[in-house]
């Protein structure tokens, strides 16, 4: 009984991997913080590797250190609502999406760039909805 108290103290105890910082944590945090990734796609001309996890969360490495993030809004986040009242104090750049795939004159999909805190987020309003959550190290 003791032997368990006492393993069960330890594991408990250890040290925790500390939250994710852009710019600073590395592939291995990376993986400690989120486990095993799905896939991990390679580009060699860069020194850049992009690691996939579930629900179809991105992380992009340089020089083994994660730069940015990208992943799908959870429920609550698809409201751009929920992004305007959250940052409501801040300063807010709007520019149009480009993701380097033809769009049509009609797409006016844009991004709320909040750089101070290393966020872009998609806004799709023709299906009023956010598309798309980036993260990345935060300006100054």
């Amino acid at each position: 009984m003791r032997l368990l108290l006492i393993l069960i103290l330890t594991v408990s105890c250890a040290p925790k991997p500390s939250k994710l910082r852009f710019g600073v944590t590395t592939k291995s945090e990376l993986i400690e913080l989120k486990g095993e990734p799905l896939d991990e796609t390679k580009f060699s001309q860069q020194s850049v590797e992009v690691l996939t996890f579930e629900n179809d969360e991105k992380y992009q490495i340089k020089k083994d250190v994660v730069e940015s993030s990208w992943r799908r809004p959870t429920e609550e986040e698809k409201s751009l609502l929920h992004w305007k009242y959250k940052y409501k104090n801040e300063a807010v750049d709007f520019k149009p999406y480009e993701d380097g795939k033809q769009k049509s004159h009609e797409d006016r999909t844009v991004q709320y760039l909040l750089d101070n805190k290393g966020l872009t987020i998609v806004y799709d309003p023709q299906i009023d909805q956010v598309v798309r959550v980036l993260e990345y190290a935060q300006t100054h």
